[in-house]
């Protein structure tokens, strides 16, 4: 099990991450972080060691084998507009890539929730509203590492797309200093975003470290067959990606609608 007092020794925060539950198996800690958010107050965070049915952007299923990995999913319960979760998904990225680069660990956003190392996912984020009568009442931010995953642990179907920590840098790395660590820089980032309106800070890590900035990407939106190959020019104020089309032509690309592919990107 995570080990809480390590976590605290290397946490700088005032409320994220500063109460916890966790859990040997659940089916996934989203699910879990949304039953207990009603009573729960705001920066409480669900562990777990593993998932039965771990859960990914679009419907697809997360790889959880036991203690290998962080599953973790934080209850946010801020006053804001439904269109701001996105903004939420921007700063968690942010929060692992800047963790990452205190920890010595090279690493590339792919807009708007996945951590990729030399091209392959170590990370993936989720999040998820909770609304009582049209109105936020919690939103749960889902991130899921790989840390500690060996090559022989991985299903043969994403051994290509898939990295760990340890498979990147060969060496065993503490999950809990991981934690602190993305907790300490979402703390920050979240309160810019609840005290100024603005995710400036955040779209500062964002685009330093996009995986698609200034490069021609495959997407294809939701629901139709068509797979058009654009240039990405940047990220826009709102976490928006801004596109040149086929038709030499900008565009405003919005989170959820598409899936990228690129080259040298799973």
């Amino acid at each position: 099990m995570y080990n809480y007092n390590k976590i605290t020794e290397y946490l700088d925060t005032q409320y994220i991450g500063r109460t916890f539950v966790q859990y040997e198996e659940v089916d996934s800690t989203n699910n879990k972080a949304k039953h207990i958010s009603k009573n729960c107050p705001e920066g409480m965070v669900v562990l777990a060691e593993s998932q039965t049915a771990g859960k990914g952007r679009l419907g697809r299923t997360w790889f959880s084998p036991k203690e290998k990995n962080i599953y973790m999913s934080l209850i946010l319960k801020p006053n804001s507009q439904p269109q701001n979760v996105v903004k939420l998904t921007h700063i968690a990225a942010a929060s692992v890539s800047k963790a990452l680069e205190e920890l010595n660990i090279e690493n590339r956003i792919k807009w708007p929730n996945d951590i990729l190392i030399n091209g392959k996912k170590l990370c993936g984020i989720l999040c998820e509203m909770i609304l009582k009568k049209k109105e936020i009442h919690s939103i749960i931010v889902g991130i899921g590492i790989n840390v500690n995953l060996e090559q022989s642990d991985i299903d043969s179907e994403i051994k290509d797309k898939t990295i760990s920590i340890k498979m990147y840098n060969n060496e065993k790395i503490e999950r809990e200093k991981i934690i602190a660590y993305i907790f300490n820089n979402f703390e920050r980032y979240y309160n810019e975003l609840k005290d100024y309106n603005t995710i400036k800070s955040t779209l500062d890590i964002c685009k330093r470290n996009s995986a698609i900035i200034n490069k021609y990407v495959e997407i294809n939106k939701l629901g139709k067959k068509t797979i058009r190959k654009v240039k990405v020019l940047d990220i826009t104020d709102d976490g928006e990606l801004l596109i040149k089309n086929e038709k030499d032509e900008k565009e405003i690309i919005i989170s959820g609608e598409v899936s990228i592919r690129g080259e040298g990107i799973y």
